[in-house]
């Protein structure tokens, strides 16, 4: 009878460390600047909630059309825990490896690039126009760059670039064509 109570323990004890596991290894995450008030982050975050942001351009929020020179340069620090573990949670429920972005890049709008390593293997997606499913992955990632309490960094650090994302260069989304 001891000997299944401590299998079971053990059991329960290894389900419960592979669910506090996070869900990916490390993820990038690109945005651009669009004619409006997009802002353009470089993120870097790692398993060890360790984060590298590049803010290359953030709209001032008093004065959309300038930039918030204060949020802008190069950053470090570690991500806040419960937007960490909701991004896992999202990683872990949306399905990534099966998630498709169309690769548009076209008209006004911010270009998303997001690479994700995961269980050995790396998924890249890139979209001006991603998937709805895609959405509270973007939106926790957006929060992550711009409410992450970071320290400004004095050197200068290289982000992993997505140059071999393949994408469309159309000029105007699918079913939007002029006549």
């Amino acid at each position: 009878m001891n000997k299944v109570r401590i299998i079971y323990a053990l059991a329960l004890l290894s389900l419960s460390c592979n669910n506090n596991r996070p869900a990916f290894d490390k993820i990038i995450f690109h945005t651009s600047i669009c004619f409006g008030t997009c802002p353009a982050y470089h993120l870097e975050l790692d398993s060890h909630r360790r984060i590298k942001l590049f803010a290359e351009s953030v709209p001032d929020e008093k004065l959309p059309m300038w930039h918030d020179t204060a949020k802008m340069g190069y950053f470090t620090g570690i991500a806040d825990e419960n937007k960490f573990d909701q991004l896992s949670h999202i990683i872990q429920t949306i399905g990534v490896e099966k998630l498709k972005f169309n690769g548009i890049n076209c008209c006004d709008g911010s270009m998303i690039r997001i690479i994700i390593y995961r269980n050995g293997k790396k998924t890249m997606l890139a979209s001006m126009f991603p998937p709805e499913k895609a959405g509270p992955l973007i939106s926790v990632l957006y929060q992550i760059c711009g409410t992450s309490n970071l320290k400004r960094s004095t050197k200068p650090f290289n982000i992993e670039k997505t140059y071999d994302v393949r994408v469309q260069d159309v000029r105007f989304p699918p079913g939007s064509e002029p006549n």
